[in-house]
């Protein structure tokens, strides 16, 4: 973590080392032993899997690059800069939101004073700076070609009634091990794929190589094919996004700082460090369009204005080319640098004032298709006055005007595409009038967000993020009512190299949060002791035979459980806020002392807090220069983030007013790293209050995937949910495409005899379609997809729990498939997840298994008892 000593101490050396990197030095050096030694480790975890997250490091530096940089008259600077990014939207369909990015800013310097004034070995400047930026997003969805089958339900229902095993009730969806994932309409494999695929250590199969490199050339050529026209418009890509747009602003500067100084004799292009200071105004206006289908369209208004100051600390950097480019007309062109940000702090306030507006066009109608094609030139008259008249195809689908004051304070360190750390704090108040159909809102909210993560180039990882919004919705801004607050908690984690105590740690809060004790398996704090052969594609160990026979036969090591995710998301109502605000002052200590890991009592009274203060002042101290390096000793920094959380909650308790409440609760979270303490302590305050809840965790490398949901609580967090999903269609981010309420609650295998596996699982309500995957994931070796089949239920499986029997030399059809399948011999995993109406399928949850078939020889096969295992589903709750 980076707030812990290990990884944070690591981090200090990678700032001291990194300066004489072979890349910038002038003479030849060597890396250290340690740091090969972990280049080792982490690639011996896996080929495939290492050679994919270095992939990952290395491309998401690449292509946020500057493509061209020019002077087109006098000081007025052009550049063309491009990026993509993808993210993995976890369901069912293994799909991925990839979002294309292209930005071509125009800047005008101005200086107000003629020189800068020299300081020693310095300067000082006052500028005026104007930016005008054209902007072009395309956002769109990779997913399986075989997949696909699962959304036209037409089409599958038309299968399923083809289908001649279980009663019409199961599709075969097809296997991936024999041909490629990817093969649909919309998504062509690519000649790029096969050769990178020739050269790396993934298998093209894999759905994140596909998002990463699948039309590449789109980062450049998606503004041509924004659908300004209908006829544009009927060759765009169902469900595809573009948003287009004009962004400006106007900044006076003043800075202090020092260029192009030396650092321990290295020649390496640019330095520059100082200190900032500017205001600014900024607006944007930006189009975004979203194809629904083949005949209806999204089109929507963003404008927004911002006003504010930004403060910058350090922002050193370093900057170096990688890739010198090529000339054309005399401009450079294709010039990739890189940089080194040893420190950089940036405090930013803003206010923004935001007005949106959306309308649904059917484009099988003339005068509706006429005022689409006005609408992407940003003329919206004729929609509105359709819209007005019933049946026109012409509808306003929302409206949202907002006002937001925000805070953010961000710090980064950044060591060139070797190492990357940065932490964010951001809260945020806001006040905002939604129109949804008929339906008018207002809201109030108070938001607090923080970020911390890290990465490297070799692939190690992790990122932590918590969101706190507190809000109220009301249909009448003067009425106050109390069962309308609410707070909405979520929490994300995010880790490639697991280690015993992370995964602790990761456990201890999710299960807090949830109030839910041994909510997750434990696995072994230590690797079996095994032989080498015993060793190859073991669970939890990775090291290949060759590198066991290197050491001693059978050695045990402290576990590494490599990539593991986890999310939860609970609603608090006004009942839990009203617990947490009256709650007694020693109650209060109590539950502080125990989220942040304190022996009991060692903050119950104000003198023993200061004793703790005291011992801990060295470490306090030790904080304020490590904060410039975005590093953090936990036991310097907790009892100072608790006394925050201690004053807030004492201001908190005085409020009344409804704003004031909410705008007064959301200071309690007001933190960078201690986020997961505060998550403890308001569920450790209301810890016998039944909160709803919702939360998915995958460790594939231990117990797979599992998710659980508890019960909704009303209307204001869904309709504030409803409200962001429809008004922000074009948000960049992963789009969350499954039904929350369709849980898998567990699900276990069993080998009942040398042939048969029974399989038992629970649902949280009556299913309308099950999907089952198996996938091969050892822990070395490729990821390869053995079955994917959707089930029709026909009243076989209930809510409840359910069971069914697949024998290996009994079962016939389908049955029989799923058991060989499951008779792999291999570590793989089992996914299974379901809908309750048509396709909208819930969380995956899964199980990791081993099974090994062995046949009966033929003196066996001649004795072998006749009687086998019956086949047949089981039907109803057990």
């Amino acid at each position: 973590m980076p707030q812990s000593i290990r990884i944070t101490f690591l981090s200090f050396l990678l700032i001291l080392s990194c300066w004489k990197v072979q890349v910038f030095a002038q003479t030849t050096n060597t890396w250290s032993s340690e740091f090969m030694a972990r280049m080792d480790h982490s690639i011996g975890q896996g080929w495939d899997d290492a050679g994919d997250r270095l992939s990952a490091s290395i491309f998401e530096s690449i292509t946020d690059q500057e493509f061209f940089k020019t002077n087109v008259v006098g000081d007025v600077q052009a550049s063309l800069k491009v990026q993509r990014k993808i993210y993995d939207n976890q369901d069912i369909l293994d799909s991925w939101t990839v979002m294309d990015i292209m930005r071509a800013p125009l800047y005008l310097p101005i200086p107000l004073m003629s020189d800068d004034m020299n300081l020693s070995g310095g300067s000082f400047g006052l500028k005026l700076g104007i930016n005008f930026t054209g902007v072009a997003y395309n956002i769109r969805q990779v997913k399986p070609g075989n997949i696909d089958k699962l959304i036209r339900t037409q089409e599958l229902q038309r299968k399923l009634n083809e289908a001649k095993e279980i009663g019409d009730q199961i599709i075969e969806l097809g296997s991936d091990e024999d041909s490629l994932l990817y093969d649909n309409n919309d998504e062509k494999d690519d000649n790029i794929i096969d050769t990178i695929a020739n050269f790396a250590f993934w298998s093209k199969n894999n759905p994140k190589v596909r998002a990463r490199y699948s039309k590449l050339w789109n980062i450049l050529t998606h503004p041509l094919s924004i659908p300004l026209s209908k006829k544009a418009f009927d060759r765009y890509p169902v469900g595809n996004i573009s948003s287009y747009g004009v962004e400006g602003s106007v900044q006076l500067g003043a800075s202090i700082g020092w260029d192009q100084f030396d650092v321990t004799g290295l020649s390496a292009g640019q330095i520059q460090a100082g200190v900032g200071l500017s205001t600014y105004i900024s607006g944007d206006f930006r189009i975004s369009i979203l194809k629904e289908d083949e005949n209806h369209a999204q089109v929507k208004l963003t404008k927004v204005r911002n006003v504010g100051q930004t403060f910058s600390l350090g922002q050193t950097k370093l900057e170096y080319e990688i890739f010198e480019g090529f000339i054309i007309a005399g401009n450079t062109v294709l010039n990739i640098k890189e940089e080194i940000i040893p420190f950089s702090v940036v405090f930013n306030r803003n206010q923004a004032k935001q007005f949106d507006v959306a309308y649904r066009y059917d484009l099988s109608k003339l005068e509706a298709a006429v005022a689409y094609e006005k609408a992407t030139l940003g003329r919206f008259k004729a929609s509105e006055e359709l819209s007005k008249i019933e049946g026109s195809g012409v509808e306003r689908s929302f409206t949202r005007e907002q006002i937001e004051r925000r805070e953010t304070v961000t710090n980064k360190v950044k060591l060139s595409i070797l190492f990357e750390s940065a932490t964010s704090s951001s809260r945020a108040t806001t006040k905002a009038i939604i129109s949804l159909g008929k339906e008018k809102h207002h809201l109030f909210s108070s938001e607090n967000i923080q970020y911390t993560g890290y990465d490297t180039l070799w692939g190690t990882s992790e990122s932590k993020k918590h969101s706190f919004i507190t809000s109220v919705i009301l249909d009448d801004p003067n009425h106050f009512t109390p069962e309308k607050v609410s707070l909405r908690v979520e929490g994300r984690i995010d880790d490639s190299h697991t280690t015993v105590k992370e995964l602790a740690s990761y456990y201890s809060e999710v299960e807090t949060a949830l109030q839910k004790e041994l909510l997750f398996p434990s696995p072994p704090a230590y690797n079996l002791r095994l032989t080498c052969e015993e060793l190859v594609d073991h669970l939890v160990y990775s090291y290949v035979k060759e590198q066991c026979e290197n050491e001693d036969n059978g050695i045990e090591e402290k576990s590494d459980y490599g990539q593991v995710s986890f999310f939860y998301q609970l609603d608090l109502g006004f009942r839990q806020l009203e617990i947490i605000r009256n709650a007694d002052k020693d109650d209060m200590w109590a539950a502080l002392e125990k989220a942040y890991g304190v022996d009991s009592g060692n903050w119950s009274s104000t003198w023993r807090r200061g004793l703790s203060f005291l011992i801990n002042s060295p470490l306090t101290l030790l904080n304020i220069p490590l904060y410039l390096a975005n590093l953090n000793i936990p036991n310097g920094g907790r009892l100072i983030s608790a006394i925050k959380f201690y004053r807030a909650w004492k201001k908190l308790r005085k409020v009344k007013d409804s704003k004031e409440f909410v705008t007064a609760f959301g200071k309690l979270f007001r933190t960078v790293y201690f986020s997961a303490e505060i998550v403890k302590a308001i569920r450790i305050l209301t810890a016998h209050e039944k909160v709803p809840y919702f939360f998915t965790a995958k460790a594939e490398r231990i117990w797979g995937q599992m998710s659980s949901a508890g019960d909704s609580m009303g209307r204001a967090i869904p309709l504030i949910q409803e409200a962001n999903d429809i008004i922000e269609f074009d948000r960049a981010g992963p789009r969350a495409n499954g039904d929350r309420t369709a849980i898998v609650e567990k699900i276990n295998l069993k080998k009942i005899s040398r042939t048969a596996i029974k399989i038992n699982f629970t649902l949280s309500e009556t299913p309308e379609y099950l999907y089952f995957r198996i996938d091969r994931s050892p822990s070395w070796g490729r990821y390869k997809n053995l079955m994917k089949a959707m089930i029709l239920n026909q009243g076989n499986f209930k809510k409840g729990d359910n069971e069914f029997i697949v024998d290996i030399e009994n079962s016939t059809g389908f049955m029989k498939t799923l058991a060989e399948k499951l008779f792999n011999g291999k570590y793989s995993t089992l996914l299974l997840a379901y809908s309750i109406e048509e396709q909208n399928f819930g969380p995956v949850n899964s199980t990791r298994f081993e099974f090994e078939y062995e046949p009966l020889d033929d003196d066996e096969e001649e004795n072998k008892d006749q009687e086998v295992i019956s086949n047949q589903l089981l039907t109803g709750a057990q």
